[in-house]
């Protein structure tokens, strides 16, 4: 179906064009598209990190039912979600960019960890060493410990002799060819 009449040029989806009310404009549709493109974008990512963490050496599922939660919350806002909802396709949009950011910053720490970066803390790298500062697993993401804050300068200092010692062994290991 298109509006003007080409061959699908400036064609609309099929929900927009049986849903369109006298109640919104065109700038409502333009919102609505991109509160849809940011909802695709968001939902694949929710499944790319659950199949990820699902499909790793050691699965963590309860990380992966985070990310499912968060995908039916994303699918519960899409099937509730109508152009003329501007504050709720607002809202969406929000949710839908914080989801995005959650989900670059988890994959570019957990990158780093593969390519030695960054060094995990714990065995399930809830506490990671990255560009010179300390960051927390939060949720489905990383949180940066602010290091002006005396709690995590006192981490900190408490915590770099068993830094220094663990990369003092991974260098030894590293020069006989061996890994931790």
């Amino acid at each position: 179906m298109t509006v003007d009449g080409n061959s699908g040029l400036n064609a609309e989806p099929p929900v927009l064009t049986s849903m369109r009310p006298g109640s919104w404009t065109a700038a409502d549709a333009v919102d609505y598209q991109q509160t849809q493109r940011l909802l695709d974008q968001a939902l694949t990512a929710c499944r790319h990190h659950q199949q990820a963490l699902l499909n790793a050496d050691v699965p963590r599922a309860r990380d992966a039912e985070g990310w499912q939660a968060t995908y039916n919350e994303l699918v519960g806002l899409r099937a509730a979600l109508r152009p003329e909802q501007r504050a709720m396709a607002q809202r969406t949009r929000t949710r839908c960019r914080l989801v995005l950011e959650d989900s670059a910053r988890l994959t570019e720490i957990r990158r780093a960890i593969n390519d030695g970066r960054a060094r995990p803390f714990t065995p399930e790298a809830d506490v990671v060493r990255y560009r010179g500062a300390w960051w927390v697993r939060t949720g489905l993401s990383y949180e940066r410990l602010d290091p002006r804050s005396r709690l995590v300068q006192e981490f900190t200092r408490r915590l770099q002799p068993s830094m220094e010692q663990l990369a003092a062994a991974d260098a030894a290991l590293a020069r006989r060819g061996e890994t931790a």
